[in-house]
């Protein structure tokens, strides 16, 4: 976990970047998302170096704030606010930079300005190698508990999945409800990387999941793939999501397709320039034609007398064994 300050401000924050040791004294690191890209190109537009500290083994709701995505760009207090308590924190001996109390190791440092070299190959959330050209970190301090825990990420863990989902699945529920879209339920699918997306909705007009599709492909930079759903839809079920592109879709009024939008950088199919095509699937069903697609179901009430004869049966057989 990264931690740094705005040059201009002084507002501190904190990231999830991968890290590359190169010698003794030096990282590589890639700076590819705000807030501490952008401190770091403030930086680098006056030649100074950025101050940063790399805190290892720390609470996971330390993990899980610095990586929402917030106006609040001071993600201590993020994670402050999701502990319930005021965080302990302790300065750094050589970088201007406050660090988590508790932390198992603290690597102190400066990124360089005007410094670019080849980083990895590294494997990513895609499930692919890919090679860059990285800042570059020189380390002045590295200080630690005694007997520290080494804590690391795999990318394509589950870890990696349950930390990273959450977070972005509550962001874009929270951005297309402020956008008017009556959502019930996203998943992120963590195989895919989190590029997919299936989203459940309240559906009132035909137009609706359209345009839900337009404005969520192209306003989210890393999804790729996406699904609208009515909310008879469980989204977090992978079987029920596939049941409805299988029984709801008409392939040539169903898909959309956006091309040359944005690309995630660890995409490996993505086109020259950084741009990839994106896809949209309405899987809703009609508004006028809905009682033709009534799921079937066991009522509620024969399925509870039925579970309470067979408890009649199997409950005495059970206590006579």
């Amino acid at each position: 976990m990264l931690t740094a300050k705005d040059p201009q401000t002084g507002r501190r924050s904190m990231g999830l970047h991968r890290l590359q040791v190169k010698g003794s004294r030096r990282l590589g690191i890639h700076l590819a998302n705000p807030p501490i890209s952008r401190f770091a190109a403030k930086a680098e537009e006056n030649n100074r170096p950025l101050d940063v500290a790399i805190s290892l083994g720390v609470h996971p709701i330390l993990l899980l704030a610095s990586i929402v995505s917030s106006p609040i760009e001071d993600k201590v207090a993020i994670a402050g606010s999701l502990l319930g308590s005021r965080l302990a924190l302790t300065k750094c001996e050589t970088s201007d930079v406050d660090v988590p109390a508790h932390a198992e190791v603290v690597i102190e440092g400066k990124v360089l300005p005007k410094l670019r070299e080849p980083e990895g190959p590294f494997g990513e959330t895609s499930g692919y190698y890919f090679s860059d050209q990285s800042h570059v970190i020189e380390v002045t301090a590295i200080t630690h508990r005694k007997n520290p825990i080494l804590q690391a990420l795999h990318p394509t863990s589950q870890e990696v999945a349950l930390l990273c989902g959450p977070a972005g699945e509550a962001e874009i529920v929270q951005m297309l409800r402020e956008k008017g879209f009556a959502v019930e339920d996203l998943a992120l699918s963590a195989p895919s990387g989190r590029t997919h997306v299936a989203v459940s909705l309240k559906k009132r007009h035909d137009s609706d999941p359209k345009q839900l599709l337009h404005f969520l492909l192209a306003g989210v930079p890393y999804i790729k793939h996406a699904v609208v759903m009515d909310d008879d839809v469980n989204v977090q079920d992978p079987g029920d999501v596939e049941w409805a592109i299988a029984t709801r879709v008409q392939g040539d009024e169903d898909l959309i397709v956006i091309p040359n939008l944005r690309a995630r950088s660890i995409d490996p199919s993505k086109k020259a320039g950084m741009f990839t095509a994106k896809v949209g699937i309405d899987a809703t069903v009609p508004v006028a034609e809905r009682h033709r697609f009534k799921r079937i179901g066991v009522p509620s009430a024969i399925k509870q007398g039925v579970a309470k004869r067979l408890a009649a049966i199997i409950s005495p057989a059970l206590a006579g064994r």
